[in-house]
């Protein structure tokens, strides 16, 4: 066990993510469904195994009870959380105590924030699609949430003709390319393949644009983050910067904020 080593753990609503830092170094990072019980333990076990201190970030509350307990049983160490009131280092004007900013979209905009020092728009591909706004001084300015690309394109899958093409097309781990004009298809799996990419792009970089003309400051940065961030990443313009890995980076940040002002 090194003192050096912190465990930050991002639950989502898919998957829970796990990442090993020495000082504000993303080292190791590990992943699981959120939910599964059987693999996550074995990796579970041995990040814990290596740090004294963990630091959680949860849109899952159930989950984060679970993996609690199963860190105190079994290593008897204690958990910090974003729900124990840490500070963030944010000014958030969002919602109330019944429904506040989610924690995944905190982190986000910490790490943007105090890791990059940028003002930036932050577009998470998850489960669900959301655009997050935050200054370089850490207000919080708001954003939009709309359904995941996955579960809007779903419904391909369950039409039994257009089965085939869209299992080829929304894979969750193959990179969609660029595709050039003419989008008009003469086919019917590129119909599919066009109208996909043409509906991601649009959708994306139509709701960036909308939203950067109402950021205070012209100097913005836009990061791509989230699950499906690798599979999107080459299609859309106007990207700075690609990283999977800003929840765990904006968790490790707020733990160092609390530690300094212990």
């Amino acid at each position: 066990m090194s003192p050096n080593l912190l465990l930050a753990i991002d639950i989502g609503n898919s998957f829970t993510h796990c990442g090993l830092f020495r000082e504000k170094n993303l080292i190791v990072e590990m992943h699981w469904p959120t939910g599964k019980s059987l693999k996550e333990k074995v990796e579970l076990a041995y990040l814990v195994s290596q740090v004294k201190d963990i630091i959680i970030a949860s849109v899952a509350p159930k989950e984060e009870m679970k993996i609690k307990a199963y860190i105190k049983k079994n290593f008897r160490k204690r958990t910090l959380s974003l729900k124990d009131g840490l500070r963030t280092g944010l000014v958030i004007n969002y919602g109330n105590a019944q429904n506040p900013l989610g924690e995944d979209r905190i982190c986000a905009a910490a790490a943007c924030a105090f890791y990059y020092q940028k003002t930036g728009i932050i577009i998470d591909l998850g489960t669900a699609t959301t655009i997050s706004c935050v200054t370089k001084e850490g207000k919080f300015l708001g954003g939009v949430i709309t359904p995941g690309i996955l579960s809007s394109l779903s419904f391909l899958k369950r039409a039994e003709r257009l089965r085939p093409w869209a299992e080829q097309f929304l894979s969750k781990t193959t990179p969609l390319r660029k595709i050039s004009p003419p989008y008009l298809a003469q086919n019917t799996a590129d119909g599919i393949k066009n109208g996909i990419y043409l509906f991601i792009k649009s959708f994306l970089e139509g709701m960036v644009k909308k939203i950067k003309a109402e950021m205070p400051q012209e100097d913005v940065t836009t990061f791509l983050t989230g699950g499906f961030s690798y599979v999107y990443q080459y299609i859309l313009n106007g990207i700075d910067v690609i990283d999977p890995f800003l929840n765990l980076r904006g968790l490790c940040e707020i733990y160092y904020l609390n530690k300094l002002r212990r």
